[in-house]
């Protein structure tokens, strides 16, 4: 008889234009924290980390806004937040849809909020999680309902490479 480990949700990893990362082992387990916290089932994506002339090609074709960004996120399906994400058929993952983004851009922006590369990376990420959950935000005020369940998640799951606990916050 077969036996089959159960994976709840998977995370590919791809790096483009980029030198090694050493947070990169991380991100699949933050990635499957921020899910859980959500009660997602079994559910699969993709996270890209490029350079800045990527994800800024990719804004310019995706959102034609020809500039360069943090994340990016291209949901597979439609949700509306606050109803049930139906269960994935026959065993198979949710295809949540794919993510970008630009380690150099969000370091920049770490350093304008006064707060770690790790911190900005670990809310830029789950940022772009609840954009593939059909989350969104009309603005960058903190006190969107997106922005605030955002800091609700990172403070109950920590940053990148952090057992559980709580990120350090920032204003927007």
């Amino acid at each position: 008889m077969d036996t089959f480990l159960h994976i709840p949700h998977s995370v590919e990893v791809l790096v483009e234009d980029l030198d090694p990362l050493s947070w990169l082992d991380d991100i699949e387990d933050f990635v499957h924290r921020v899910l859980e916290t959500q009660k997602i089932p079994q559910a699969h994506m993709t996270v890209m980390f490029c350079s800045e002339p990527i994800i800024q090609d990719l804004n310019a074709r995706f959102r034609d806004r020809d500039e360069a960004t943090d994340v990016l996120s291209f949901p597979l399906q439609e949700h509306v937040p606050g109803e049930p994400i139906l269960a994935p058929i026959d065993g198979e993952p949710l295809m949540l849809g794919d993510i970008a983004m630009a380690p150099t851009w969000i370091e920049d922006q770490a350093e304008i909020f006064g707060v770690s590369f790790i911190n900005e990376l670990s809310r830029m990420l789950c940022h772009g999680v609840l954009h593939l959950l059909g989350h969104d935000h009309a603005t960058k005020d903190p006190s969107e309902p997106m922005l605030i369940l955002q800091e609700e998640i990172l403070h109950e799951i920590g940053e990148i490479g952090s057992v559980r606990g709580c990120a350090g916050g920032r204003n927007s």
